[in-house]
């Protein structure tokens, strides 16, 4: 009724526009034809994404997050609240209705100003005193902020993410739903597909609190946290054997390593692990990936040991092991290199690696990221970039198909990342018995020219 109201159209016109929302935007963005300028023009002044939101606002869905917000408005009690993307004022609105006659400052932000003009238009008929604005104040320290359903509209959503959320006091809130995953909305930029705010929130000091489906609420408990333990995923396909499970506890209980995330059941190895890198990358804040195979025996101190030596400059490593058969190891030499698994060994490069035990440095899977296709882009439990699909490999014009993890090695390789073991962590593997690392075991890659290479 509002609309109908402002543009003095009729009801049923205006109600066929809001059905049709979306598809009135992807008609402004062909007329755009590509156009940048044109397309921030579409944007910024057009009738059809005012349509589109309206409509949005109308769904049950919307309405429970409105209600979400309110809530926690209520429960604050906040000085000043900041609705970046405020879109037609609508949590803005139900947030004074809900608070007054307390009047918190209420700000208002964004980059429509068919938008802004009717926002503006509907807080003076609800006699809220609601302050839109072009821009951030210098001075503008909100004790809530709400980002819903806007970052994912901006390009530089990682640094604007990060502006907004540092002018947050500690014990201050923000209120987050990005919907990256939305590859239909015509307005959504292509390039944050799969991205997500987490990492740079938990740099800054911000403990998820609640999540309702898509929304997120994050408290300000620290002013900055920088060092994060390494990250544990563990792919499981029926259960984790015990004595790794010892090893997991150890990480928990002398180091204070957060829980691992296990992921169970997948038949596809090179799915499961892609998922969990991929999960990594966009909830979590720490600069190493340690994957631990479920029946792989391990002293907790070798992890961090592991963990520590994987930096910038030794970005893959892992650590030796013999395959479930003891026959030989499950990482790959460069042809005629020789190494020696002893205590004090220094790292080595080496071809190959396996994720049995195999810490990875964030920047790998930051570039990879950006050379793969993001798959099941709708269905957070399943999206992932595939980092382990195995791969044909041309050996020196002899073709070889890759297991997934030495898939990863030569993807890494292939972008300029070297791979690394180190000999001086000796783990069991548990077979038809614990095949353990001896001391002083040697093993040499001979050249293929002599003999033919069975992997």
């Amino acid at each position: 009724t509002d609309l109908i109201t402002y543009l003095a159209k009729p009801s049923d016109e205006i109600l066929d526009n809001v059905k049709h929302g979306r598809e009135l935007c992807r008609q402004a963005l062909d007329k755009a034809n590509g156009n940048g300028k044109a397309v921030k023009q579409a944007y910024e002044i057009s009738l059809t994404s005012l349509y589109d939101v309206v409509g949005w606002h109308l769904t049950p869905g919307r309405q429970e997050w409105t209600r979400a917000v309110v809530e926690l408005a209520e429960a604050l009690k906040p000085k000043c609240i900041l609705d970046f993307g405020s879109g037609i004022g609508e949590d803005l609105i139900a947030i004074h209705e809900a608070l007054k006659p307390a009047h918190p400052l209420l700000i208002g932000i964004d980059n429509s100003k068919a938008m802004t003009s009717f926002a503006s238009w509907r807080a003076t008929r609800y006699e809220a005193p609601i302050a839109f604005m072009p821009a951030l104040a210098d001075d503008l320290r909100p004790d809530l902020i709400i980002l819903i359903d806007v970052l994912e509209h901006i390009k530089e959503a990682p640094t604007l993410i990060h502006e907004l959320a540092q002018r947050v006091p500690t014990g201050g809130w923000l209120v987050e739903a990005t919907a990256t995953t939305d590859i239909h909305h015509p307005f959504h930029e292509p390039t944050l597909r799969g991205w997500a705010p987490d990492y740079q929130l938990l740099k800054l000091g911000f403990e998820r609190m609640v999540q309702s489906k898509r929304l997120i609420f994050w408290k300000r408990t620290a002013v900055a946290r920088m060092n994060f333990p390494p990250h544990v995923s563990v792919c499981a396909y029926r259960a984790v054997e015990p004595l790794t499970a010892v090893g997991i506890q150890g990480l928990i209980r002398d180091y204070g390593w957060d829980k691992p995330t296990f992921r169970y059941e997948d038949a596809l190895i090179s799915r499961a692990r892609s998922i969990e890198a991929t999960q990594f990358l966009r909830r979590t804040a720490s600069d190493v990936l340690l994957f631990v195979d479920d029946d792989i025996v391990f002293d907790p101190a070798d992890a961090v040991k592991l963990t520590s030596a994987c930096t910038t400059e030794r970005p893959v490593i892992g650590a030796p092991y013999l395959v479930r058969s003891g026959r030989h190891l499950s990482s790959r030499l460069f042809e005629g290199q020789e190494i020696e698994c002893k205590d004090n060994a220094e790292l080595v490069e080496v071809q190959h690696v396996a994720t049995g035990f195999m810490a990875i440095h964030r920047s790998v899977l930051e570039k990879m990221k950006d050379t793969l296709t993001l798959c099941y882009p709708q269905e957070e439990a399943l999206m992932m970039w595939p980092f382990f699909h195995p791969m044909i490999w041309d050996n020196k014009n002899a073709p070889e198909y890759l297991s997934e993890d030495w898939s990863f090695c030569e993807r890494s390789r292939q972008l300029g990342f070297s791979v690394w073991l180190d000999p001086s962590i000796r783990l069991g593997h548990i077979g038809k018995h614990i095949y353990q690392m001896p001391q002083g075991y040697r093993e040499r890659r001979i050249s293929e020219e002599d003999a033919d290479l069975h992997v």
